[in-house]
């Protein structure tokens, strides 16, 4: 396998990501458009701004974070899930070490429990809320 940029690694670093199909997962990626970028680091007032809380109200949502997210730790996704009850949203986050679950990052869709997680936002996407 062939040396990565530490950009590509803090996606594919945690326990459960399957580390024969970084290569593959590599494959997949396309490039980010500059404009994006600029947004990001909010170049001239350029980053997206919400200007209303309507569209949240009561809205359910749900934030889920595992033990191996360099990208998004738990207090980042703590203070997000604060910023939408404050928008109005019906949040709930799910720490997955709270549930005894460890080991994923990022990309938690391609990890080696994706399934169960499947299966936990689906019984969450079923729930009423």
């Amino acid at each position: 396998m062939p040396p990565y940029p530490e950009a590509i690694l803090r996606y594919t670093h945690s326990a459960r990501f399957p580390q024969h199909a970084i290569e593959d997962y590599v494959a997949t990626l396309v490039s980010v458009h500059s404009r994006f970028i600029l947004e990001r680091v909010n170049v001239n007032g350029s980053q997206l701004c919400v200007r209303a809380a309507e569209p949240f109200a009561n809205k359910p949502v749900l934030v889920i974070t595992g033990s191996d997210d360099t990208l998004h730790p738990r207090e980042v996704d703590e203070r997000t899930v604060a910023w939408l009850a404050d928008m109005g949203a019906s949040v709930e986050f799910l720490y997955l070490p709270d549930l005894d679950v460890y080991g994923n990052g990022h990309m938690m869709m391609v990890e080696d429990n994706s399934e169960d997680l499947a299966k936990m936002i689906d019984h969450w996407i079923r729930s009423p809320h």
